[in-house]
């Protein structure tokens, strides 16, 4: 079974809720700087913090501008990054996106993920640097309550009411009463229970990892039966968006790292000097509608049919924001 339709969507959704993890690890990295100018001084924190950002492909302007020049869709390209998005897709979609093949090879990879998350998260100061009800942290807890579900194991009732798309206050009306829906144990909803009434939920996606074979796997007609007009290989990023034509902004495309950017007229110009380049990369909006640089980490075929819905998704996504 191929993952695909699973995956584009999750590519264009990305980013339009509550998950939207650059944002916070990038603040961590900022209250990180501020913490070591109190330690150190605000120009050893300024020195230090230019030096790292730069080993990990920042184009910073000057030890001061840090802050500013920091790109907050970098994080995606980073280790812990690419942690939480495999995160992500696993909490919102119920898919796996590493390098695994079988269920048993998914769930491994499931549960390393999870593991370094949790690890992170109960190391990563969040309160003590007054960061309050953060995506890091409800991609987190999804990803935990979704692998409860997955292993018939009891859900937090704040978790399920996320799934289901309802308050937590109407979730625990369900759960009280003669003709409650559902019956607590300790608190928590007994899987068994809470997947049967999440079948009835249009926002919840049920887990796929199971079965999905591949990630980005597709599934492939017979070569006679394969008729296209146009075909394109793309660059993709790290969260699995790609360039593609719904990136025009004010007539151009604009593509190339930070300080070294051309810009183009047409999507098939800024397309052939990405494919020239080394390290390719553009710009794109993020959920809050700013545009900042990502960066390839592969390439992908788009049939038009294909570019053709990405780019409706991608611009109805926006529209919805």
């Amino acid at each position: 079974m191929s993952d695909a339709p699973h995956a584009e969507y999750f590519s264009t959704d990305f980013g339009h809720g509550r998950d939207y993890e650059p944002h916070d690890i990038a603040a961590l990295v900022r209250a990180c700087g501020r913490f070591l100018a109190e330690i150190g001084g605000e120009e050893a924190a300024n020195r230090g913090m230019t030096a790292y950002l730069t080993s990990l492909g920042e184009q910073i302007r000057s030890e001061d501008a840090w802050a500013e020049d920091f790109d907050e869709s970098m994080p995606m390209d980073w280790p812990i990054g690419r942690v939480f998005m495999a995160l992500n897709a696993y909490a919102h979609r119920g898919i796996a996106t590493g390098r695994s093949k079988t269920p048993e090879e998914h769930e491994a990879f499931l549960e390393e993920t999870l593991a370094t998350a949790a690890g992170f998260m109960a190391r990563a100061p969040l309160r003590a640097w007054e960061m309050e009800n953060t995506d890091l942290e409800n991609t987190f807890r999804l990803a935990q309550a979704r692998w409860a579900l997955d292993h018939d194991e009891p859900i937090e009732p704040a978790a399920l009411a996320i799934f289901g798309g309802i308050s937590e206050g109407r979730l625990r009306n369900l759960m009280s009463g003669a003709n409650r829906a559902m019956t607590p144990v300790e608190g928590k909803i007994p899987a068994k229970e809470a997947l049967d009434w999440l079948k009835g939920r249009d926002s919840f996606h049920p887990s796929v990892w199971r079965t999905q074979g591949a990630y980005r796997d597709r599934d492939t007609p017979p070569v006679e039966e394969i008729v296209e007009d146009r075909v394109w290989f793309v660059p993709a990023a790290q969260d699995g968006t790609i360039f593609h034509p719904g990136l025009e902004r004010d007539g151009r495309f604009s593509v190339g790292a930070k300080g070294a950017e051309k810009q183009f007229p047409t999507f098939d110009e800024a397309l052939d000097h990405l494919q020239r380049l080394a390290l390719p990369a553009w710009r794109r909006p993020n959920p809050n509608g700013n545009w900042g640089i990502v960066r390839a980490v592969s390439w992908t075929r788009m049939t038009h049919h294909e570019m053709t819905e990405h780019v409706d998704r991608f611009r109805s996504s926006f529209t919805r924001n």
